[in-house]
């Protein structure tokens, strides 16, 4: 395959044996494009499948390379307006914002960021109305992304606006100094009406899904920890508010399935359904409430349940 404008071919030679695949291509990247790549950032782009290593797809930043590799992807870019597309009922509800950061109501079926060229989500939606956050953050991917929602998952999101927010609000995610609430419906009745799970997970190879980890022989395997409690039974399942104490991967989803209680509507850790299962369009998790002080303001910002989720609850039976 030819280099293209827009595809870039890279060959390995003597001097990159051993290094890793996202270095090897932050380092070829900034020797024909002026504005430069962060490893973050073409580390997505090979997790998300846009770089090709000797023919096939490659999936690990970190895979050594050897004289003669080629490598191929199409070239990133800076987003312009003329990328920037907006579709009718998934942009997202402002539900405050101020000189530091923006909260945002992130409807279900919008990405959080783009996972493949011309993906429409909430990191092109900021752009195009929130132009200087581009500057905002390290990856060009993720302006001001300091968190993220499932694309299935519909809720609440703060997008900080400046550098000097986006790193303490970094900081505040990764010392579990903000408070995140969730709403779930979950398949059956729960066994308890407040407790905990807090089985470890890990990646699985080579696949979207993750797993959960009962012993903690696996050193691959994150610490995680959730708490619930029950809100309402309905006879066709439970409404749960979660909080979440770590932000791992999929947490919610993976740890009421493994205590046999699926997100109704998760198609990844959902079980087989039965004839008469509850049936709903996407997984019915609602991020709903972030609480944190930032620069000595409290922020204490709700986003209401959407439409399909409420009116899902609305046609179940409540149990007395």
């Amino acid at each position: 395959m030819a280099p293209t404008q827009d595809r870039k071919i890279y060959t390995a030679k003597h001097r990159d044996e051993g290094v890793r695949l996202d270095h090897f291509l932050v380092a070829s990247l900034q020797k024909d494009s002026p504005e430069g790549f962060s490893r973050a950032m073409i580390a997505e782009l090979i997790r998300g499948g846009q770089v090709v290593h000797n023919g096939k797809i490659a999936t690990k930043p970190d895979k050594k390379m050897l004289m003669n590799d080629v490598v191929s992807l199409e070239r990133p870019a800076f987003p312009t307006e003329s990328k920037f597309r907006a579709e009718a009922g998934v942009d997202p509800d402002i539900l405050f914002e101020d000189e530091a950061v923006l909260f945002v109501n992130k409807p279900a079926g919008l990405l959080t960021h783009a996972v493949r060229s011309g993906d429409t989500s909430l990191v092109s939606w900021t752009l195009r109305h929130y132009p200087q956050v581009a500057q905002v953050g390290g990856t060009l991917l993720r302006p001001g992304i300091v968190h993220r929602l499932d694309k299935e998952t519909s809720g609440i999101l703060v997008i900080a606006k400046t550098q000097k927010a986006f790193v303490e609000l970094k900081r505040l995610f990764e010392e579990r100094e903000i408070e995140k609430t969730y709403f779930a419906l979950v398949e059956g009745h729960l066994s308890k009406t407040l407790g905990s799970i807090d089985f470890p997970i890990t990646r699985i190879p080579h696949s979207e899904k993750r797993s959960i980890r009962r012993a903690t022989s696996d050193v691959e395997a994150r610490p995680a920890l959730t708490h619930f409690q029950l809100l309402k039974r309905f006879s066709e399942g439970d409404l749960v508010e979660v909080r979440p104490r770590t932000g791992r991967t999929h947490q919610i989803r993976i740890h009421f399935s493994a205590i046999q209680h699926p997100i109704v509507g998760d198609r990844l850790y959902g079980f087989r359904r039965k004839p008469n299962a509850l049936v709903a369009p996407r997984q019915m998790l609602h991020a709903g409430r972030l609480v944190f002080s930032l620069f000595g303001k409290k922020y204490d910002i709700e986003a209401p349940l959407p439409d399909d989720f409420s009116c899902l609850l609305a046609g179940l039976t409540a149990c007395e």
